[in-house]
């Protein structure tokens, strides 16, 4: 997959990011509004309180504990009227919880690439992997005198051409991207056929260090790989 084709894509979800974000913003608006709305009304309704006049008001001052049922009842329609009105004033005046920090498009990049290092792995080819890293790129296992640029890279994995690689998997745990650089650990699991036919399963730890090529293209720097934790 070809980097033109990467940043195209990513831009595409930048955008789509942004639209939602702007989506969401104007839901929040809307909210608040309809809420606001709904408050107002009741209090106005709150305050048409009726009016007692003529034989109402001397029948009221006759029972003068109407009177202050109707003072308690509008009392309490105040009090609810002002907790409405704060838990109204609290959700609209509360900040947006904020969105998770986007993935950055160095690592959403370099993830494709591990993609196409794991395709190339599966499939055993040893020229398409060893083009993977820079020219002075290296490989290695935790113990063991690191594999350094693209011949001899090359050689390595061809010395396991009687082998068949029958599932590789490799998931990113951790990215960390800086200056034209990108940083992968996580875990591997691979099964393996043996030229006398035994399966054999193996798995551990890796950390790949990638870097921008001037042409935009990623390339490994170097790949480590460890016995899994506690192993």
């Amino acid at each position: 997959m070809n980097g033109l084709h990467v940043d195209a894509e990513f831009s595409t979800q930048q955008r789509f990011n942004k639209v939602s974000k702007l989506v969401n913003n104007a839901a929040h608006v809307i909210f608040c509004d309809s809420l606001l709305r709904i408050v107002y009304a009741i209090y106005h309704c709150s305050h048409e309180i009726p009016k007692f006049t003529g034989c109402d008001a001397e029948r009221n001052a006759a029972q003068p504990e109407v009177s202050l049922h109707n003072a308690y009842r509008h009392a309490e329609m105040l009090k609810s009227l002002i907790v409405g009105m704060a838990f109204v004033l609290a959700a609209c005046t509360s900040p947006t919880p904020s969105a998770p920090a986007p993935v950055s498009s160095a690592e959403s990049e370099v993830a494709l690439r591990l993609a196409e290092y794991t395709e190339l792995l599966r499939r055993q080819d040893a020229l398409a992997l060893s083009a993977m890293f820079e020219l002075a790129g290296s490989m290695g296992h935790q113990g063991q005198p690191p594999i350094i640029g693209r011949p001899s890279i090359q050689a390595f994995l061809e010395s396991f051409a009687n082998y068949k690689v029958l599932a590789h998997e490799m998931h990113v745990l951790s990215a960390r991207a800086q200056s034209g650089e990108v940083r992968q650990t996580g875990t591997y699991a691979q099964s393996v056929l043996t030229p006398q036919g035994q399966s054999l399963q193996v798995k551990g730890t890796f950390t790949a260090v990638w870097h921008r090529q001037n042409s935009g293209r990623w390339l490994i720097e170097s790949i480590r790989t460890a016995p899994p934790s506690g192993g």
